[in-house]
């Protein structure tokens, strides 16, 4: 496991190349989001399965998407105008939102048609999901676990079993985002 230091509204290079490499070799990695700290991969299913196993999380238990921007979110799901409306009144910020997925595998939703996508605030996440792709994401804690907003709360086996680990000191916001089901008439799923 390799640490690196950085600010995730204003990125090392270095930093977002290591994170790209470390996710394009099938890699697992950790790092800051505006909410809390994630853990994640690229859509591979052997990675996917990483997470769920580092986390101790059910397989019947879907993951979320980051994306870089919403062309990607167009790109990996269907966004209707009205989703679309609801994102811009809603913003990203602390925000997840269910959509109808396409393109997305499966073994990331537990075979569910719907996925769960955020565009994050953190610059840092946005450049890696724009240079290696969408990124299969998921607080990094052991499922049932609080949330962690920094490095330093994060259980150590997760820690020892991903390749990389950026460490963008606290979190800003500390606490996972909002979930609302775009595909159940704005359902808040979790608050």
């Amino acid at each position: 496991m390799r640490a690196l230091r950085t600010d995730p509204s204003d990125p090392d290079e270095e930093v977002v190349d290591a994170a790209v490499n470390a996710l394009e070799k099938s890699g697992v990695i950790i790092y800051p989001t505006d909410t809390v700290y994630g853990v994640g991969c690229l859509l591979n299913e052997e990675s996917v399965r990483r997470v769920y196993e580092l986390k101790g999380r059910d397989f019947k238990n879907p993951l979320s998407v980051a994306f870089s921007d919403i062309e990607q979110v167009r790109h990996y799901t269907v966004l209707d105008g009205v989703s679309e409306g609801e994102i811009l009144k809603g913003g990203w910020s602390a925000m997840s939102y269910i959509l109808e997925k396409r393109g997305i595998p499966d073994y990331v939703t537990a075979g569910l048609r719907t996925v769960a996508v955020r565009v994050p605030e953190s610059r840092l996440c946005r450049m890696i999901a724009s240079r290696a792709g969408p990124i299969v994401s998921t607080s990094a804690n052991p499922s049932g676990s609080p949330a962690p907003a920094s490095v330093e709360e994060i259980d150590r086996s997760l820690i020892e079993g991903v390749e990389l680990v950026l460490d963008g000191g606290r979190c800003r916001i500390g606490r996972p985002s909002k979930i609302i089901d775009l595909t159940e008439c704005g359902r808040v799923v979790r608050d």
